[in-house]
């Protein structure tokens, strides 16, 4: 089932189920979604070739459409729905399913969406001269293999376990052709504690150096994220460096200047003020990985909040990321809160506590929390 992925339409994981009117695509679609609703987040895209109204008359939007209203909006605490004139941008396509887990879009036959088809003869010509492309498997009735020589998985139509998981299998390969690397944020200031922090020796080496060691336990590429120039001299110039191209933006421009460096990455992201980070945080924020959400990260045992810096950050979150900072939002904490994400409880583990001030140094030494 490997294919050279082309650039989504509307989502990183979107299929198609396709064909001529009348073949059956909604009652097939209908009965993958009832399959799917306790495991996957799946967001449905009707492709219409007519017109459609989506809204009842008489109604408060319905009336403000009629009155020449260029969108409506409408909410509720479970629901929320839009409807705007005109054709949909690329740039509204490929956001407004990406907090979801994948999509299943109805039609496109002849877009580059990978698809099903439900068999027709006249498909095939269509299919063999690439006028319909990225199609993975026919469908048709169950006395019917039309393609044995195509070498196309052909499923029967009532055969919707079958479907549902070859479709399942696609969308985990795709999810599993993003490598994941890590990522040691080292670029800050430390204006509070008057010191880099990446330096500070909780034991016989730097804590920057720790955190790499710790991730690098478990990942084949780790970074350390830095400002250009910002170790040379110091121990941490022999590790791999990405630049930050957004000085001033925080952890969130050492995030997304290594996006911009790897694109197809995924990044487990660290601070470097964390002395009793641990294997088994790192190995458990891996384990228990949602490659279909947007992150993967644990609770705050402060205030219940995502904690943004020991964190997995999904390829597809770039895109998030930038239109916070287009927002003027520079907290990766704010933007796990409003995003998809699986957030994972700590317990009473206080691995994640960070240190910022010389007091909160000078005393975790007097502890003796770390020999």
């Amino acid at each position: 089932m490997s294919r050279k992925k082309a650039k989504h339409l509307y989502h990183p994981t979107e299929i198609a189920i396709a064909g001529y009117s009348g073949s059956g695509k909604t009652t097939l679609i209908c009965q993958l979604l009832n399959i799917w609703r306790n495991s996957y987040r799946v967001a449905y895209i009707k492709h219409d070739a007519h017109r459609f109204v989506m809204d009842r008359p008489g109604k408060d939007t319905s009336l403000a459409w009629q009155a020449g209203a260029e969108q409506v909006f409408i909410a509720d605490q479970e629901h929320f729905a839009s409807l705007s004139r005109g054709t949909s941008s690329m740039f509204q396509q490929r956001s407004m399913s990406r907090d979801f887990d994948f999509a299943l879009v109805e039609g496109h036959k002849a877009s580059k969406i990978p698809k099903l088809l439900f068999w027709n003869p006249e498909l095939k010509p269509m299919v063999n001269n690439g006028e319909i492309t990225e199609v993975l498997a026919w469908i048709g009735e169950p006395n019917e293999h039309p393609d044995p020589e195509g070498g196309l998985p052909y499923f029967r139509r009532d055969d919707v376990a079958a479907i549902a998981h070859f479709i399942a299998q696609n969308w985990q390969e795709v999810l599993q052709g993003k490598p994941l690397s890590g990522l040691v944020l080292t670029g800050g200031q430390s204006s509070r504690m008057g010191q880099d922090k990446a330096l500070l020796r909780y034991g016989d080496k730097p804590q920057a150096q720790v955190a790499f060691d710790l991730l690098e336990q478990n990942l084949e590429e780790v970074y350390i994220s830095s400002r250009p120039g910002q170790w040379q001299g110091t121990p941490l110039a022999e590790l791999p460096q990405i630049s930050d191209r957004f000085e001033g933006f925080g952890p969130m421009g050492g995030i997304l200047s290594a996006m911009l460096a790897f694109p197809e990455r995924s990044w487990l992201v660290v601070a470097c003020d964390l002395p009793r980070l641990d294997p088994n945080t790192i190995e458990r924020l891996i384990n228990e990985r949602q490659a279909t959400q947007l992150a993967t990260c644990y609770r705050s045992l402060h205030d219940g909040l995502p904690e943004p810096l020991c964190a997995i950050y999904e390829s597809r979150m770039k895109e998030r990321l930038f239109e916070a900072l287009g927002q003027g939002i520079h907290c990766p904490r704010k933007v796990l809160i409003h995003s998809a994400s699986k957030v994972l409880e700590l317990g009473e583990s206080n691995t994640l506590e960070n240190i910022n001030y010389q007091s909160e140094y000078q005393a975790f030494k007097e502890q003796g929390a770390l020999t």
